[in-house]
């Protein structure tokens, strides 16, 4: 299973908004601007402090707090709307894919909760969640007991390693590849066009690879490991003996 429900669920949710589904390949630009109050702001060689500037200049200063360095997207979301900044200098195939994973993050890592949590506390609690007014104690006490965060939602999608990754991270970010790719180039739909499968797993790992750049505008690097894990998820891998000599 390569999506778990509610992950599909918030896919399904945003093409429904969307009103129609985009042809691929899919840039998701277009679309995310007519179902969802989300915007991409294209900067060159993108850096921490370049968002920083940026949302300075227009009056929206926020603390990262963490160190400066290069990256490949930014999402910073406040008050049910959100901004996705990506590094204007990458190739369309990775502009694709940045885009994709930070809007995955949008849906799956802020506006679901946002919404959980506005049905959790009520209306009344719309100020606190977006950030307008303190929590009260009993607020905070709420908060706590239903583990609904209150706080302004910021993700780095990073050009190399250079940022510290903890198994809770991973997760987050994980998930995020999955929906991404799942907007992008849906499992079922690459898998139900390509044509009939070769005996060996090379070839069909080529096969599937070749289809995810050329028809789905995938980078290359991605599309091989995109490639291989729908393989496996359909028991279509390396077979042992594949795997050893592989090795």
């Amino acid at each position: 299973m390569w999506l778990y429900p509610s992950e599909q669920g918030v896919i399904n949710t945003f093409w429904a908004l969307c009103g129609e589904m985009e042809p691929f390949p899919r840039s998701l630009e277009r679309y995310l601007a007519l179902a969802l109050p989300l915007t991409v702001i294209k900067l060159p060689l993108l850096k921490i402090t370049d968002i920083q500037d940026w949302l300075t200049q227009r009056g929206a200063s926020v603390a990262f707090g963490c160190s400066d360095r290069q990256l490949r997207g930014c999402l910073v979301a406040r008050g049910g709307e959100g901004l996705i900044f990506v590094d204007g200098t990458d190739s369309p195939a990775e502009l694709r894919f940045t885009i994709a994973h930070e809007l995955a993050h949008f849906l799956i890592d802020y506006l679901l909760p946002r919404s959980v949590a506005l049905r959790t506390f009520g209306p009344w609690a719309r100020d606190v969640i977006d950030g307008v007014r303190l929590p009260t104690p009993s607020e905070r006490l709420q908060a706590l007991l239903a583990s609904k965060a209150i706080t302004v939602h910021i993700n780095l999608m990073e050009r190399s390693g250079e940022g510290e990754a903890n198994r809770s991270v991973l997760t987050v970010e994980n998930r995020a590849d999955r929906v991404g790719l799942a907007l992008l180039a849906p499992p079922s739909i690459v898998l139900s066009q390509l044509a009939p499968l070769a005996d060996g797993f090379v070839e069909r790992h080529e096969a599937v690879t070749s289809e995810l750049c050329l028809r789905y505008g995938l980078p290359s690097w991605l599309a091989r490991q995109y490639g291989r894990a729908l393989l496996v998820d359909i028991g279509r891998g390396p077979s042992w003996v594949e795997a050893i000599k592989k090795t």
